[in-house]
């Protein structure tokens, strides 16, 4: 059985877990599912660091053709709306994206606005939409104050957000955790 079985009417799905638990080749695998073309939006900023661009490329290379990738760091639903005629989109990783808006210097309030516009955005299309994220409460406490305030942060959005879900998977060592199967709540309902 796979852990996406009973998830055919999900239009929004989170994949979540630790780092390099699996999470990207599952969310590729998924959308690989659906028929025609695919979008992945990649929101790495690797302008400064060689290393991040060099495992970028490995992972792009490592995607199916049927993926047109755009790297946007911020302007994340703008990317969202600039293909027509995806059948599914895969976001890598709203943790990610989350922590470029914080580094940015973007209050908490316009980050949580432009998270909720994408969401409501995604669910506006007539395609899936899987979002990865990671669990970063399961890492090292962070040892500065931007780090910490990206953390705190990452970890609240995430709770709105699989609340806002339709579906939500759990990867563990490569294995996916079916968590959530059910529609979805009110996004950031109190």
């Amino acid at each position: 059985m796979k852990a996406w079985e009973g998830m055919a009417d999900a239009e929004l799905l989170v994949i979540t877990g630790g780092v390099r638990s699996g999470k990207s080749a599952h969310a590729t695998a998924i959308a690989e599912e659906s028929a025609g073309p695919l979008l992945y939006i990649a929101t790495a900023d690797t302008e400064s660091d060689p290393e991040l661009a060099e495992r970028v490329l490995r992972l792009r290379s490592s995607r199916s053709r049927r993926f047109a990738t755009i790297e946007v760091p911020i302007e994340v639903t703008g990317g969202l709306v600039s293909l027509r005629g995806i059948s599914a989109a895969v976001l890598d990783c709203y943790g990610t994206w989350i922590r470029n808006m914080v580094g940015k210097g973007m209050s908490e309030g316009e980050i949580t606005g432009r998270v909720e516009t994408f969401v409501e955005v995604a669910r506006a299309r007539e395609h899936r939409t899987i979002i990865i994220t990671s669990e970063a409460g399961w890492g090292a406490e962070p040892t500065d104050k931007i780090q910490r305030q990206a953390r705190d942060l990452h970890c609240a959005l995430n709770q709105r957000l699989v609340h806002a879900a339709d579906g939500v998977i759990l990867m563990i060592s490569g294995l996916p955790m079916r968590v959530k199967a059910r529609q979805a709540l009110k996004l950031f309902a109190g």
